[in-house]
């Protein structure tokens, strides 16, 4: 359904940095903040896969690199907190 379908005061979202193009995305997010609606996110972890204790290698080794350390399921709730 769409959001100016009805009076909505909130909507949930499948939302993670590999799903920013999918579904409605980023541009779903920003159209909800502009009608002030809370917005319940799904699939921040997608489906676990961004939460695994031990990433792949090559996203270890990027994250290795960060000036502070956090685990990859706290990468990718932040990432998501800092959407509005």
């Amino acid at each position: 359904m769409h959001l100016d379908a009805y009076p909505w005061v909130f909507c949930q979202i499948q939302y993670n940095f590999l799903d920013e193009e999918n579904q409605v995305g980023t541009a779903g997010l920003k159209h909800a903040a502009f009608r002030g609606l809370g917005v319940i996110i799904m699939e921040p972890f997608r489906g676990g896969n961004l939460g695994l204790p031990t990433p792949p290698p090559a996203v270890n080794e990027i994250l290795k690199t960060a000036e502070i350390k956090r685990t990859p399921a706290v990468w990718a709730l932040r990432w998501v907190w800092n959407h509005p």
